[in-house]
């Protein structure tokens, strides 16, 4: 288990995995989400619906206080843009630091990534994965073309600003080349 673990997290810099987890024997496991993040306190401003899964139910607000782990999300101001540390805490809990809020959803992929779904319930490796991205300017190669991601924030209009003068400059550094 811990071998498959690591491959499907290979593409991560750190990631330690210590072969200990949490199992539960049901097919839904029940989060509270503590937001700790000045403007994302939500769990619904910070997952859109269709990121999330129908075996994890996070919510901000459990049904009579039971939920199965409390996952904190806290602002770092020291993790590179779109970066994340994310720990999993032997006490049933989960600790994200991101410094933005794209850093937050490549944790949370890196969370689902860490649960292993079994016919009789639910487990959750015990590991750390600290990532930063590579370049400063996260993006899809297509067709000799870098779109980068940020278009796909909410800010559409000062990203798209930025991806142009970007794409700018880099066409003027092929033609000197």
């Amino acid at each position: 288990m811990i071998e498959t673990m690591r491959h499907a997290l290979r593409h991560y810099q750190e990631v330690y995995l210590d072969g200990l987890g949490k199992y539960w024997a049901k097919q839904e496991v029940i989060i509270k989400f503590r937001g700790h993040f000045y403007r994302f306190e939500q769990f619904n401003e910070v997952i859109q619906i269709e990121e999330r899964v129908n075996w994890l139910n996070i919510t901000s607000e459990p049904v009579d206080d039971q939920y199965d782990l409390i996952l904190h999300h806290y602002y770092e101001p020291s993790i590179r843009a779109d970066g994340f540390q994310l720990k999993i805490e032997k006490q049933s809990e989960i600790i994200i630091k991101t410094s933005n809020l794209r850093g937050f959803r490549y944790a949370f992929d890196a969370l689902k990534q860490l649960f292993i779904q079994h016919d009789t319930g639910i487990e959750l490796v015990n590991a750390e994965v600290n990532h930063e991205p590579s370049f400063e300017m996260r993006g899809v190669i297509q067709k000799k073309l870098v779109v980068p991601l940020r278009l796909l924030d909410k800010n559409f209009s000062t990203e798209l600003k930025r991806v142009k003068l970007w794409l700018k400059n880099m066409l003027i550094k092929r033609s000197i080349v």
